[in-house]
């Protein structure tokens, strides 16, 4: 979506800005790159200087990548670093993108699977914990960043930061700490009150503030308005029936410049929307019209709605389904939610685009608003029902595109959670756990607990279902735990296991037990708690009798490292001989895994069985340390680093 002022030829008033982004620029070519933070309100020209400054820097040699967030709802977590390595990753060679990243190859092809041919590595999921995971993805894109970098200085660009997933400014706090040795200058463009009332984002942004320069944007002054209110007059020719044979526009009268000003506050969307709405009525050089209050800025609503208003109720119809779909939509998909024919719709948009409400957001049959308040406005005259209605519709369309729902799972959850109450329920929560499930493991999990929370409320209207809502409050806790919510977590996964408890199958409370467990060693404590609900977990799994191999298998993994996490928890207890026979029992029943059926089975049997004893090396053998256990620590450790490398496992071999 194009911000307000999105037309960098018509920016105006904003040298001093242009030089201070110029200054960032040079010295990000000398080496010393940085992150400059552009605030201000809506409308007030964020993305239009953003933008000209991108031109300048182009000019100048500069290779640039630009990700816009998405404010409709559903978009893939990390959505602008996608779009900005998908544009990088383009200008490489292949063996240039596989030289830039290294081992942290797998970790890109996470984010963007298009990749994997090239990479010629698949995107593994893993084992690691919460941090150390995320910090592979982030140190793989800013390993990518740089290798782009080496041939010329980069730019990039995150725009509508306000929108972004929690994960995306944490990607770039994590990435300004890397630029000041680098020739790369990142702007990030986002409304400042909009993006520190979400508690989500909150922490994120104050740890960025402290490595970026910020940029503030204000109103214009009277004199700029001026200017940037004849420029809009001159585009919009002789609409007023001003304009002589020439196409030259008589200046607008110093009077209602003045007013302009005052009533927008010198905020570009508001002078640029009442110079066409004063145009419109035929006012734009009648100094009369000064004389009169004008409607803005507290009235940019009903400017909006008075440019919507010539539209047939056809094109409405189709402007408010879009409005429904987000601020960037697809030909083929309003085409679908709204019935008519791709060819009738884009007749529809060319009319809004010509009132200036629309605008082409690629050559791949994609479109935008103009400004979010566009949108805003048209949402404001969608009811409820009809709004439920058109996100199934939407939800829908998405699954038919292409046959291929993969790359849409966050967009199809967002829809049909939104039309839950229209016949979206059972898809909004199967959609919402599927989407769930692949922010973890892109390591967005703040996202995939959002995701959960939401499938649980949906659930909760729907008939009881203990499984379904087994898994969604495990997963809710899961993915608090690795956010670092761990009061959120155990609250969430005590649900899950009251669930568990009443089913035949004692794994599903064995792997709620074990995501409740904290890594590493608790601060000179043991936990009850904690301690008993391992027992138990423990007791279920062993007096059951499993006799297909696979689960066989799985069953004895769970056993590991439920013993592995028990000696842990008793770690501070005077129960050193028990500690010492848990961690032996898991011992040799991973030998046993790892020498047994599941190492000569499929390949996911054979990681099963390889994971499992690196687990039960690398997290039991601390759990017995004591002064007469460093002799065995040397051809464990060695052992521990064999099976991270068949497992690519680097986190845990560091």
């Amino acid at each position: 979506m194009l911000d307000g002022g999105g037309d960098a030829r018509l920016l105006v008033g904003r040298g001093r800005e242009l030089e201070q982004l110029d200054a960032a620029l040079r010295g990000a070519v000398a080496g010393r790159g940085g992150v400059v933070v552009i605030t201000g309100d809506p409308g007030i020209g964020k993305t239009a200087l953003a933008r000209a400054f991108v031109e300048r820097a182009a000019a100048r040699d500069a290779t640039w990548a630009w990700g816009t967030c998405w404010d409709g709802g559903g978009a893939p977590a990390y959505w602008p670093w996608v779009q900005i390595a998908r544009a990088l990753t383009r200008e490489l060679d292949p063996n240039a993108v596989r030289a830039s990243l290294g081992d942290g190859a797998p970790w890109i092809a996470g984010l963007l699977p298009e990749l994997v041919s090239t990479l010629g590595q698949p995107a593994m999921p893993s084992d690691l914990s919460a941090d150390q995971a995320r910090f592979r993805l982030f140190d793989a894109l800013g390993n990518l960043l740089a290798g782009v970098a080496a041939r010329r200085p980069l730019v990039i660009v995150l725009d509508d930061l306000h929108w972004a997933d929690a994960s995306s400014v944490h990607a770039l706090e994590f990435v300004a700490r890397m630029l000041p040795d680098l020739p790369i200058l990142a702007i990030a463009a986002y409304r400042h009150s909009e993006a520190h009332a979400r508690e989500d984002l909150a922490p994120a942004l104050g740890g960025l503030a402290r490595a970026a320069r910020r940029l503030p944007l204000e109103g214009l002054g009277r004199d700029d308005v001026g200017r940037l209110a004849a420029a809009r007059a001159h585009g919009l020719g002789d609409r007023d029936g001003r304009g002589g044979a020439s196409g030259d526009v008589p200046a607008i009268p110093p009077r209602l410049v003045a007013a302009v000003h005052d009533a927008s506050a010198g905020n570009p969307f508001f002078v640029d929307e009442l110079v066409q709405l004063l145009a419109s009525q035929g006012r734009l050089h009648d100094e009369r019209a000064a004389d009169e209050p004008l409607p803005l800025p507290d009235g940019v609503r009903d400017t909006l709605r008075r440019r919507l208003a010539p539209l047939h109720g056809t094109s409405m119809d189709v402007l408010r389904a879009a409005a429904v779909i987000g601020g960037v939509f697809r030909i083929a998909t309003l085409a679908r939610v709204t019935g008519a024919t791709p060819v009738a719709v884009l007749g529809h948009l060319d009319v809004a685009s010509r009132a200036g409400l629309v605008v082409a957001a690629d050559d791949r049959g994609r479109y935008g608003f103009a400004h979010a308040l566009v949108r805003d406005t048209l949402l404001t005259t969608v009811g409820a029902t009809e709004r439920a209605r058109l996100h199934v519709l939407a939800a829908e369309a998405l699954e038919d595109h292409d046959g291929d729902v993969e790359p849409h799972l966050s967009e199809i959850a967002h829809h049909f959670l939104q039309g839950a109450s229209e016949g979206g329920a059972q898809r909004a929560v199967a959609y919402a756990g599927r989407a769930a499930r692949r922010a973890i493991g892109q390591f967005a999990y703040e996202e995939a607990a959002r995701l959960y929370s939401r499938a649980i409320e949906v659930a909760a209207a729907l008939p009881a279902d203990d499984r379904r809502s087994w898994e969604l409050h495990h997963g809710l806790g899961e993915a608090l735990m690795r956010a670092g919510d761990v009061d959120g977590s155990r609250l969430a996964l005590g649900q899950a296991m009251e669930l568990a408890a009443a089913f035949e199958d004692p794994q599903p409370l064995a792997h709620s037990v074990l995501a409740g467990t904290l890594p590493g060693f608790s601060p000179g404590v043991v936990e009850p708690e904690l301690v008993v609900v391992l027992e138990d977990a423990i007791a279920r799994l062993d007096a059951a009798i499993v006799t297909e191999p696979e689960l066989r298998a799985a069953g004895d993994a769970l056993r590991c490292r439920l013993r592995v996490q028990l000696a842990v928890a008793l770690f501070w207890s005077p129960e050193i001989e028990r500690r010492g026979q848990l961690v032996e029992e898991a011992f040799v029943l991973a030998r046993a895994i790892f020498t047994g059926e599941a190492a000569r089975g499929s390949r996911a049997q054979r990681m099963l069985a390889d994971r499992t004893l690196a687990f039960v090396l690398a997290q039991g053998f601390p759990a017995i340390w004591g002064p007469d256990t460093a002799e065995r620590g040397l051809p464990i450790s060695v052992e521990v680093l064999e099976l991270c490398e068949r497992t690519n496992d680097p986190e845990l071999a560091m």
